[in-house]
Parts: structure tokens; sequence; C-alpha cells
């Protein structure tokens, strides 16, 4: 497992102490109902549920980098949509690197590089970003860098989105065709120029060609 690289999410709820008892609680199986999920749909990246402690923080292991900034944008997405509330939302600390051991039940037990990078970036993410990133020393600065500036910019357009902006992008992010979004996402007789109109909104076009630079940088540094 040491010489294995993996990507660490940690989060926690944006302002859930300000949340009625009602929404607290639905939130809870929120979190639950996005582990279930993300567990269901992504089995060979994500080998363990997410570790909710405290009720509003979590941790995740991905064993495929990667793609980790799609999980995380993915699970943002799910809160927003399954809470239907835009202004729901986590911050999220993706660290990538080597894990010293690990705990499948209580990911959080864990230790490693990953997770101490992950937990450094949780705590040093400026108040107005809600994504950060920190490649391994042994990895490349610079990249590390790079990708974190994506991730602000991303940031910045998911802040602005509406449910049904969140909905389209949601099924975007899995590679859904805008005919499944509206079948499988929508579930509605919404039509697929609704959809295409709502991707483009979100800015859909943009946070894909983000995505696709921050899956090859990665790629490429796991395999030099």
């Amino acid at each position: 497992m040491n010489n294995h690289i993996f990507a660490i999410l940690t989060g926690d709820v944006v302002k859930s102490s300000a949340l009625i008892p009602k929404d607290r609680k639905k939130l809870s199986k929120t979190l639950l109902r996005a582990s279930k999920y993300l567990k269901t749909n992504f089995a060979q990246s994500i080998p363990s549920n997410i570790d909710i402690f405290r009720g509003d923080s979590w941790q995740l292991l991905v064993s495929k980098p990667e793609i980790s900034l799609k999980i995380a944008l993915i699970l943002r997405a799910f809160l927003k949509i399954d809470m239907n509330n835009p202004k729901i939302d986590t911050r999220i600390a993706i660290g990538i690197g080597t894990i010293d051991f690990l705990d499948e039940y209580n990911i959080s037990a864990g230790d490693g590089e990953a997770f101490r990078l992950s937990g450094l970036i949780l705590e040093s993410i400026p108040k107005d970003y809600y994504m950060g990133v920190a490649l391994s020393k042994n990895l490349n600065y610079y990249t590390s860098e790079s990708l974190d500036v994506i991730l602000k910019l991303i940031d910045y357009q998911i802040k602005n989105w509406t449910i049904q902006q969140t909905r389209a992008v949601f099924g975007a992010l899995q590679n859904f065709t805008q005919k499944q979004i509206v079948k499988d996402v929508f579930q509605s007789s919404l039509t697929q120029q609704a959809v295409a109109d709502h991707l483009n909104k979100a800015g859909w076009i943009y946070i894909k060609l983000a995505l696709d630079f921050y899956e090859e940088s990665v790629r490429n540094l796991l395999h030099q």
C-alpha cells in the first residue's frame, strides 16, 4: 500500500450549524444516500463508504486519484439536489499521496501522506473557497499549484448553480447523454434543448475542459 497513490477527500458541510433541526436530520440522511450512490456507481474506484463523523464532516477514499475531482463535484451536486437547496454545500479538500494504513470500515482512522495532505488543505482553504487540492511532494509541486487554481475557478461556477443547472451537470459528470439526463436525472418531460440550456448556463463546457486537464495531469504524474 505504501507505494500506491490514493486520493483522500475530506470535507465538512458549509454552515450546517445554522440549519434547522429538521434539515440537519435530512442532511445526515443525504450524506448516507450520497455514500451509497457513489459506492454503487463507482465501485472500482470507491471501495468503502463515506466515513461520516460529527454529523456534518466526512472522509472518502478514492483509489483512482485522477477522478477525484469528478467525485468531488458529483458529491457537491448530489447534496444540493437531494436537499433541494442550491445553498447547501460542502468544502472538499483533496489530498493525493501514499497511505500507511487503512481501516475500510472507518476511513478516518487511517493515516498516511494522503490523509495528512487532505487535512492540511481543509484547514488552510480560504473562507471564500470550498475546494482545494495538494499532491505528494514526490509528484510535482507546480502541477499541484496549477490544479488548485483550477479547482477554485470551478468552485466559482458551482456557487452560482441553480438546482436545475445542478441536475444537468450531475448527469453530464457521469457522461450521460442529454436524453439520459432528461430521463434519469430530471425524470420529467423536460426537453433536451432545456437540458442543453441548463448546461450552458452552468458553464459545463469550461468545467469539462478543466476536468479533462485535471485527470490527464494526475494520470501523467502517476505514471512518470
